[in-house]
């Protein structure tokens, strides 16, 4: 499971990179963010047994519209790119992947924070050696230059991830997923009131889907 795991991260990684050089970040963020939970209760079914009943599906296929909303309805924002949309697809299968893997791998190991260290401690070695290979002096170079934000933001990304391995042994995967991805209508909020960034009517109807499908799975999930 860890290999697995580490295998499809570093490909995920590939396909992140490829769909945000494709298209704009408010487009392809939301799709691949809100595609995952889908994914996620889908092969959690198939792989895990793990069924959920029919208000939490319904809550789940709720908050996934929400989310994907404000990449396919957004008049603002544009079309998205045909590139950005299949790259960003494909970055939704993978996170669908990893996440039943290290759902299924956590519950197996027994140990949540072993299997979250050796999965981290592995995981650079991949794509680490490529870059050491091809690209040693940019990647070099942009470290030095970069520092502090490396720094704070792999801290910052290693322990939201951990903490949502941690979860997924303690809950259905689905449903962490779909509460996980409901991080977008936070950025969206976020961004509205520290950036100044227009709140607009497709995040408010977003944000609305959203809460929608969270009191439906608390009330009758």
């Amino acid at each position: 499971m860890l290999i697995a795991s580490v295998l499809i991260h570093n490909v995920y990684y590939f396909t992140l990179a490829r769909a945000y050089r494709s298209g704009d970040l408010s487009q392809v963020y939301p799709l691949f963010r809100g595609m995952a939970p889908v994914l996620i209760t889908l092969g959690a079914a198939v792989f895990a047994g793990e069924y959920l009943s029919t208000a939490t599906v319904i809550g789940i296929l709720i908050i996934s519209a929400g989310l994907m909303s404000l990449t396919l309805m957004s008049k603002q924002l544009g079309q998205i790119p045909p590139a950005a949309l299949g790259w960003g697809l494909a970055t939704s299968v993978l996170i669908a992947f990893y996440t039943v893997i290290d759902g299924l791998g956590v519950r197996a190991s027994g140990n949540s924070l072993s299997y979250i260290l050796w999965l981290f401690a592995f995981e650079i070695v991949p794509i680490g050696c490529w870059l050491l290979f091809s690209q040693r002096r940019q990647w070099f170079d942009y470290m030095r230059g970069s520092a502090v934000t490396v720094l704070f933001g792999g801290i910052a990304s290693s322990t939201a991830y951990g903490l949502v391995i941690f979860a997924l042994s303690l809950g259905a995967m689905g449903l962490v997923s779909s509460l996980r991805e409901t991080s977008v209508i936070f950025a969206a909020v976020i961004g509205s009131v520290l950036l100044r960034e227009p709140f607009g009517r497709q995040r408010i109807i977003a944000a609305g889907l959203v809460a929608l499908g969270i009191i439906l799975i608390k009330a009758l999930g």
